[in-house]
């Protein structure tokens, strides 16, 4: 298999962390697709950030760890997103680790 040496990658893909975390586009969020991304810029959700602040408005916890499933799918369906979608992305955004760094980030700040 062809690819570049593991020094390529040690040193060049580093995570972004801090506030870059926070500007990324929404599909970056592990199960999180092009129709999902649509969905979610059509109720003003963007960039992770936007998600972030968001959930912390309608949650109301400035917790470091995440919401709940439930409380993230009740607040995505308060934004506007259609319920099956709320209860997929939720579940999926609760299991994705860059929305864990993301949320702890903002909660820190």
């Amino acid at each position: 298999m062809a690819g570049l040496k593991d020094d390529v990658y040690r040193y060049k893909l580093v995570p972004l962390v801090g506030g870059y975390c926070l500007t990324a586009p929404i599909f970056v969020l592990s199960g999180i697709g092009g129709k999902s991304a649509e969905e979610l810029a059509d109720v003003g959700l963007s960039t992770v950030g936007d998600l972030v602040e968001q959930l912390r408005t309608h949650v109301g916890d400035v917790e470091i760890e995440p919401p709940s499933t439930l409380d993230i799918r009740s607040a995505l369906e308060a934004l506007g997103v259609a319920p099956r979608t709320a209860s997929r992305l939720a579940t999926r955004l609760r299991a994705c680790g860059y929305f864990r760094d993301a949320w702890a980030f903002a909660a820190a700040r």
